[in-house]
């Protein structure tokens, strides 16, 4: 699928996405993938709502399923998405009770590619970017799995480069697993390994209300398996906004069954990045997000000459650990950075 320009409006209704995979025939369990999209120019404005009973898809990416347990050659996955240019705007909207979930606004479904292929998702060039999603999916990166029994499949890239400028929200709606990450992994995320990569001199703005990281993970109640590592270098200008419980940039709230895993996450800021980051109760602004277990923080890198705001969230630190948890990896800061550091939720 290859749009260079125009002015296109999409509303979807259920589990396929706007552009990109169908969703399962009434016949089979098996959703679309979404094939090679890319988008250098135009207007394109896309909404997508979820199906009480079947679900959303994807605003781009691939259609989804959320009645069956996530499996491969069941689930769609993502393929590639290129948007290079012209204004985006997507909204992926969950609907309260049942399986009324919506897939990531932009991203890939339950799932990342399976051995010897890759998810990729890059925003570039010139492209002007706006995702929102209701519920528990990301607005660019990762969908919600509502419950699964089998651990994280597949990997998934995550790239903002070039002059781009992105706009990601994800918005709470009662009665689903709060908020998915604004860039990143939604609730339960099922993707492993999971890289987060902005630089070039993207302007970025990732917020999310509750629970979810603005640049990293989501809640998780299944397992810690899924590793996750995240860069912002060159000249990008990044700010990561978590509203509690998920840091600003790192991860988010673990239930209290999920076990420990060393290598969950690692942040790297680095070259000329400029960042604010900010949660506002019990997450790090950098670093580790709070819940009920598995609150550590991992390995975190500031250097270059890379210059850092970083107001931490109530009883939890600036960069770090959040309120329950201990720093049990590395914090390196370099000289040559700048660092403004705040710790009293405000």
């Amino acid at each position: 699928i290859n749009i260079a320009g125009g002015t296109i409006e999409i509303e979807q209704y259920g589990p396929g996405a706007g552009i990109g995979g169908g969703g399962p025939a009434a016949n089979a369990d098996g959703t679309g993938d979404s094939g090679d999209i890319t988008i250098s120019g135009g207007d394109v404005t896309i909404t997508v709502t979820a199906d009480a009973s079947y679900g959303g898809g994807c605003g781009i990416g691939p259609g989804m399923n959320f009645r069956t347990t996530p499996a491969e050659g069941k689930d769609g996955i993502l393929n590639s998405i290129t948007i290079s240019g012209g204004i985006v705007n997507v909204t992926a909207i969950s609907v309260s009770g049942g399986n009324g979930y919506a897939g990531a606004a932009i991203g890939t479904g339950r799932m990342g590619a399976p051995d010897g292929q890759e998810s990729k998702l890059r925003i570039t060039g010139t492209a002007d970017v706006t995702a929102m999603a209701t519920g528990s999916s990301s607005a660019i990166g990762g969908s919600v799995v509502p419950s699964t029994y089998a651990e994280p499949s597949g990997s998934f890239t995550i790239l903002i480069d070039g002059q781009a400028k992105v706009n990601a929200q994800a918005v709470y709606l009662a009665g689903t697993l709060y908020c998915g990450a604004a860039i990143g992994l939604g609730a339960n995320g099922f993707t492993s390994p999971t890289q987060i990569t902005i630089g070039g001199n993207s302007e970025v703005f990732a917020n999310s209300e509750v629970v979810g990281a603005g640049i990293g993970s989501a809640f998780v109640s299944n397992t810690a398996e899924s590793t996750l590592n995240i860069v912002i270098k060159d000249n990008a200008q990044v700010t990561a906004l978590s509203g509690q419980n998920g840091a600003g940039i790192g991860t988010s709230m673990f239930a209290p069954y999920v076990p420990e895993k060393a290598d969950i996450s690692s942040i790297l800021i680095t070259d000329q990045a400029k960042v604010l980051a900010y949660c506002g109760y019990y997450g790090a602004a950098i670093g580790s997000g709070d819940g009920f277990s598995n609150n550590d923080s991992r390995d975190i890198t500031i250097s270059g000459t890379a210059s850092v705001i970083a107001i931490g969230g109530e009883d939890a630190s600036a960069i770090g650990a959040s309120a329950s948890g201990k720093v049990a990896g590395t914090i390196t800061i370099t000289e040559g950075t700048t660092i403004e550091a705040y710790a009293d939720g405000t």
